[in-house]
């Protein structure tokens, strides 16, 4: 591709045309091209809003954005420190700490501008705009799939917290 580019004659009159041939040919997509075509928008947003799953952005107004992770999409088990499903230790608080702990130490500013409140049965962070809101997602999504990072952080957590759980006994 880089070289394709490099061999590129810009002082002939059709290297628009050799432009959008190497683009095709690499598929390359750049920004542009998703920016003023309303067609490209949606589906960057389409992958977007699949690419940042399980957490969800919610717009209140203008200037108030929330970033959610609901009970459903726990999938890690706090007490046996794993990826499970269903989940049965583990809530919106422990997220919370984990997720906030983690955007403080590796995002410091964008963690500044956040106010967290979480429950129980979900994780909730608010942004004052939705630039923060995307990155969050999307900086959150990443982390969550990487289950390894994901249990070595919540054994980081739980003792950092010192937390307790009750353990489910079977009879």
């Amino acid at each position: 591709m880089f070289e394709d580019l490099r061999n590129l004659n810009y002082e002939k009159d059709d290297w628009v045309e050799k432009h959008q041939e190497i683009k095709d040919k690499h598929n390359i997509v750049l920004l542009d091209d998703v920016l003023y075509r309303d067609r490209e928008w949606k589906k960057f947003d389409k992958w977007f809003k699949n690419y940042i799953k399980p957490f969800t952005i919610i717009k209140h107004d203008k200037n108030n954005f929330s970033v959610l992770l609901h009970q459903s999409d726990y999938h890690y088990d706090w007490v046996q420190e794993k990826k499970i499903e269903p989940n049965y230790y583990g809530d919106g608080h422990c997220y919370n700490d984990l997720f906030n702990d983690y955007l403080n130490d590796n995002y410091t500013e964008l963690n500044n501008r956040l106010d967290y409140d979480s429950e129980n049965g979900m994780f909730c962070v608010y942004c004052k705009n939705k630039k923060d809101a995307e990155e969050v997602c999307f900086q959150l999504s990443k982390l969550y799939k990487d289950e390894e990072r994901m249990i070595q952080l919540i054994k980081d957590t739980k003792q950092k917290y010192d937390y307790v759980f009750d353990v489910k006994v079977s009879i």
